[in-house]
């Protein structure tokens, strides 16, 4: 099971990944996927350019602008389907990291706030799975579709869409719950938990 977790706020992002880092393979795994990402959209770019520049002078029906024309279409498929792939492998919810008793020492958070945090985090869980599992639901729709022949564009749109839509849903409820979890904290405990957090380089 995936849980797609955005962190609103910068502490929160960083202690998620230290704690719901994924393994050494699947770490590598991953960054694999987002290095072949960054590499289909350069691609894909120069292709355009390629394409733009060659519609100064050939007509559409040009044998080299069709041919132009489907590798670009071809990258964007390609792209779409590792987009999916960086999504499956995407780290899951992190543990609470108030229970872990280092952290918790160090901020100063009460047993009154751990029974707390464990209650927003109880109410909200059950969501997250499901909206998680029906992000997963969008994702298998559309990996035939970009697969297909001939391309059906029009549902291959609605079904971004949708799928677009099943993220933002899954992302509004995980912010909900970790504001919820932000406001049982004061200023102080807030501060102490940034301290000592770096956030890790953007993947490439």
């Amino acid at each position: 099971m995936r849980i797609v977790v955005i962190l609103a706020i910068s502490a929160g992002t960083a202690l998620a990944q230290e704690a719901a880092s994924p393994d050494r393979a699947g770490s590598q795994q991953l960054a694999a996927f987002k290095a072949e990402l960054t590499a289909l959209k350069a691609s894909e770019a120069a292709n355009q350019a390629k394409l733009a520049e060659l519609l100064k002078t050939r007509q559409d029906s040009d044998p080299d602008v069709v041919a132009l024309r489907k590798k670009v279409d071809l990258l964007r498929i390609t792209e779409l389907r590792a987009e999916v792939v960086i999504a499956r492998l995407s780290p899951v919810l992190p543990e609470r990291w108030w229970r872990d008793p280092t952290t918790a020492r160090r901020v100063g958070v009460t047993a009154d706030q751990q029974k707390e945090m464990d209650d927003v985090f109880q109410r909200y869980f059950l969501k997250l799975v499901d909206l998680d599992e029906a992000l997963e639901r969008e994702e298998i729709t559309l990996e035939p579709l970009v697969g297909a022949q001939p391309l059906d564009e029009a549902r291959i749109t609605a079904q971004i869409d949708r799928v677009a839509q099943a993220r933002a849903e899954l992302e509004k409820a995980n912010g909900r719950m970790l504001l919820a979890i932000r406001k049982l904290l004061t200023q102080s405990q807030w501060s102490k938990l940034n301290q000592g957090f770096t956030l890790a380089p953007a993947q490439k």
